[in-house]
């Protein structure tokens, strides 16, 4: 494909732009130049064309999957390419060789919505659609396309900014990375100059989200286990970064259209949008076969009837799409009346959207594989007959220890139903068609390295006692070097795998390694990640270890109270670990250490653990937070929370009632917020954490003020 065969970024291109931009200041745009040196006016209309014609070529490949062929798409856009480097007076962020460009610093990447952006209340049955329209209404339905919602500014038919919802009121600017988006307009087609909002989905179609992961593992990367985590790419620090997920993009409304006096239905403003060259639910790329198409009009919202029938005939028309969607989205289509019923304080009331249940699919329990984890559990896992549900072919389920096999009373060779837990997590739901008389037998021995496998008093789970299993080697080894633990780059499952069969097996022998198995640049970065390792923070050195029980949270708790490897084992024999943070964990300690004293030893000895140091004291020590949500202008939440512990704080995963502090931040999760208002805990919202901290995030992002 297009897409993918041509680069996303030239490297020396971005090198070049940013020297200019930076000799010269990022230019204000008029016309299709930048002013400047004269530009004869034959150059000027030939680049404008070319760049009109591609932006329309884009427009039928992604919407209509038609345009001219490859070849004649590459000479117009080699020959702009050759009139930009040639004229740089004519660079335009918006062009259609700019699908990676350098961000502009500003600073802050907040940004106040200046209509919010209102989340949908949820129906589960066609009765609660009825009973959430007052009266008879004109409706319209549309599927409910499962991705990350953004909001689209253009002034005279040109993108100059993206933002997503974030709390509703404030949301981050993400200009630079939804300009890699392949099917989003960055100027309107046919030279329309109209200014407006545009609010949609950015979204993975199936098809291409099954490519982009057959991408990851042939460059032994970990695969994205669903398409809506890989959509969180848009968020990214740098727009390069964004611009290797397969992004598509599909609008849903309009917001201060300058004409808008122009539309008066719903059913208007996607027809505009799909003339300005959106993807939009009223044509969306999908093959439906004999289905009805997921978008109708014209029918009573207030009609149970006529409701009933809709969610009845979509529910199948929905799985045969090439996009992700869990449900539908009921709508007014008389925008008068969308203004009359007007809109409460976190949803409108003139939609509602209705969610399906999860798909249950039957198939047939081929085997049931033991695996071992880098604790020595010993789980359960179904091969099934491959079946497609919710988009994606499933072969393998957990079934999480022996016990839950005895409730299930699941055997090779029965008929079982399957969902997907969250539209994310396949497992077993029940037996549908039992063929044998008694539930699979656990294993007597280790299915990797033979040893006996052992029961302990307290746990539903098996272990294999043997401390030198390869199994457990590798688990653990990947774990280490995992972003849960030392974070190395390049060090994935691949890479470990090759460690192991070159004899490294070990976190001492890993460390060490000269990493000779490897050749050319995957050495060098393997080296480098490991040398970084070397000085990573202490909590990460502890989970490395993987002691059971210990996660990330108890690892930074941990690290904060006693920040060497000296201070813990000087709690661990006078009893401190099991006041702090339970007796459960100490134990867990104690008999990690009883195993693996001496490759602790082996680390201390080479300086892997700090040296005893000063314990870190701030204006938040003794305090404990939680974070729930997003936090606004930070991709990544861990930026924060070091920034807690770098003041002396504890950051902690669950509310319970010794937390001090909630930070409530974008689209925050109920459980938690529940929770807090149990325990009577504070509420924070991420500005009044940024004033406690004396502190706020900072990444570059395109200036929101600027038209360009």
């Amino acid at each position: 494909m297009r897409r993918y065969r041509k680069e996303r970024c030239n490297h020396m291109r971005l090198v070049w732009r940013q020297a200019y931009w930076k000799r010269h200041g990022f230019p204000t745009y008029k016309g299709v130049a930048l002013g400047g040196m004269e530009i004869s006016k034959e150059v000027r209309r030939e680049v404008e064309t070319l760049r009109t014609q591609l932006h329309r070529w884009n427009f039928e490949y992604y919407v209509w999957a038609a345009g001219p062929d490859d070849a004649t798409y590459d000479r117009a856009y080699d020959r702009l390419v050759q009139l930009e480097e040639q004229y740089p007076q004519l660079e335009d962020p918006n062009s259609p060789t700019c699908l990676v460009g350098a961000s502009i610093p500003t600073g802050d990447r907040d940004v106040k919505h200046r209509v919010k952006m209102l989340s949908l209340e949820k129906a589960k049955t066609p009765e609660a659609v009825v009973k959430f329209f007052d009266k008879d209404y004109e409706g319209v339905v549309e599927p409910k396309v499962d991705g990350f919602s953004l909001s689209l500014k253009y002034v005279n038919g040109r993108l100059i900014q993206a933002i997503t919802r974030g709390n509703g009121e404030t949301g981050c600017d993400v200009t630079p990375n939804a300009r890699t988006i392949g099917s989003l307009p960055k100027v309107f087609l046919d030279g329309k100059k109209f200014t407006m909002e545009v609010r949609g989905e950015a979204f993975i179609k199936w098809s291409d989200f099954e490519r982009y992961n057959r991408e990851l593992v042939a460059a032994q990367e970990e695969p994205c286990a669903n398409p809506r985590n890989a959509v969180g790419a848009i968020n990214a620090k740098n727009p390069a970064d964004t611009a290797k997920v397969p992004l598509s993009f599909i609008g849903y409304s309009i917001v201060g259209f300058s004409e808008g006096n122009r539309l008066t239905k719903h059913t208007d403003e996607l027809g505009l949008l799909e003339e300005l060259g959106f993807i939009t639910p009223s044509a969306l790329p999908a093959t439906l076969g004999e289905c009805a198409s997921m978008y109708q009009v014209g029918f009573n919202i207030h009609d149970l009837a006529e409701v009933t029938s809709w969610v009845d005939q979509l529910e199948k028309a929905r799985r045969l799409q090439d996009f992700p969607t869990d449900g539908l989205v009921f709508k007014v289509d008389d925008l008068a009346a969308q203004n009359e019923l007007g809109c409460g304080t976190t949803a409108p009331r003139w939609a509602v959207a209705f969610k399906y249940s999860p798909d249950r699919v039957k198939t047939r329990v081929a085997s049931i594989d033991w695996t071992v984890g880098k604790t020595g559990k010993v789980t359960p896992v179904a091969n099934l007959d491959p079946v497609l549900i919710s988009g994606t072919i499933v072969a393998r389920a957990s079934l999480c220890n022996v016990d839950e096999i005895k409730r299930l009373g699941v055997n090779v060779g029965d008929e079982v139903l399957i969902e997907k837990s969250n539209e994310i997590i396949p497992k077993i739901v029940q037996v549908a068609v039992r063929h044998s008389k008694q539930h699979a037998p656990p294993p007597r021995k280790c299915p990797a390295c033979d040893s006996a496998v052992q029961h302990f008093e307290g746990y539903v789970d098996l272990f294999c006692v043997n401390p030198t299993c390869k199994a457990q080697l590798e688990a653990r080894l990947v774990y280490a070097a995992g972003k849960n633990a030392l974070d190395i780059d390049g060090c994935g499952p691949q890479a470990i795998a090759t460690f192991i069969a070159s004899g490294v097996n070990t976190l001492p022998a890993l460390l060490k390694s000269d990493c000779a198995c490897f050749k050319g640049a995957a050495k060098k970065k393997l080296q480098a990640g490991l040398a970084a390792s070397m000085k990573a923070p202490f909590w990460r050195k502890l989970a490395a270890l993987c002691i059971d029980t210990w996660g990330k949270t108890t690892c930074q708790e941990v690290a904060t109270r006693w920040p060497s490897m000296t201070l813990v084992l000087d709690a661990r024999d006078d009893k401190q670990l099991d006041f702090i943070i339970s007796e459960t964990k100490a134990r867990e300690f104690r008999c990690y250490f009883n195993v693996h004293e001496a490759e602790v030893t082996e680390l201390l000895a080479m300086l892997f653990f700090p040296e005893e140091v000063e314990k870190v004291e701030g204006a938040l020590t003794g305090k404990s937070f939680c974070i729930t949500g997003s936090i606004p202008g930070c991709p990544d939440r861990s930026i924060v929370e070091e920034e807690i512990r770098k003041r002396g704080g504890i950051v902690k995963s669950s509310v319970s009632s010794k937390l001090t502090f909630l930070i409530v931040g974008d689209e925050p999760g109920t459980n938690k917020l529940t929770g807090a208002r149990r325990w009577g805990t504070q509420l924070f919202t991420a500005d009044q954490l940024f004033d406690l901290l004396n502190w706020r995030p900072a990444f570059s992002a395109p200036d929101p003020t600027r038209e360009y």
